[in-house]
């Protein structure tokens, strides 16, 4: 559900602002700003301080202009969208603490409740995340991109435990290799 003066509470905040992130039930903002820099990093990590849904936020309309934003991305549109975007302003974005969004899941038949992980899946989010920063921005994001690399890698072992078949993949030597270019260490 959607507070009635959620809108307006939004658009009072995006002067000065190309995107505007509401607080949602059950994940708190802090502040009322973050640099661009750490919303980047936040966003390529896909971790619960800045949630990648597209939910409770408002987006200037020119960051779509001549652009499409998701990119040919069958899967994680949501979280590759928000990490294109973060490209397309320097301006740092706008934060919102209180609630403007009451998410609840109803259904185990979304995407993030029902998907399947698997090597192939896990290397496809790869290319995908690595080709949602621009070229010359990538080795500023390697650490980044290997932690969100990582934390896919979790779930899947998490998922499917005793199942080695992952190291014969491609995706594992990627891994292997991008956080050892990130300084990421395997748990």
């Amino acid at each position: 559900t959607v507070p009635a003066d959620a809108l307006e509470r939004m658009l009072a905040v995006s002067e000065g602002h190309d995107i505007v992130v509401g607080h949602f039930h059950p994940t708190p903002l802090k502040g009322d700003e973050m640099s661009i820099e750490e919303y980047r990093r936040f966003t390529i990590l896909n971790d619960d301080t800045i949630p990648v849904s597209t939910w409770s936020r408002i987006y200037k309309r020119s960051l779509f202009e001549g652009y499409d934003p998701f990119g040919g991305t069958p899967v994680g549109e949501d979280w590759l969208m928000n990490v294109r975007l973060s490209f397309r302003t320097d301006r740092s974005v706008g934060l919102i603490p209180d609630v403007i969004y009451n998410y609840q899941i109803r259904s185990s038949t979304s995407m993030c409740r029902s998907h399947r992980s698997s090597p192939e899946f896990m290397e496809e989010m790869r290319s995908y995340l690595i080709g949602a920063i621009p070229e010359g921005e990538r080795r500023r994001y390697v650490k980044e991109t290997a932690q969100a690399q990582l934390a896919l890698f979790e779930r899947y072992i998490h998922s499917n435990p005793g199942d080695g078949s992952y190291r014969n993949h491609p995706f594992y030597g990627h891994l292997i290799s991008d956080m050892a270019a990130g300084g990421v260490d395997m748990p």
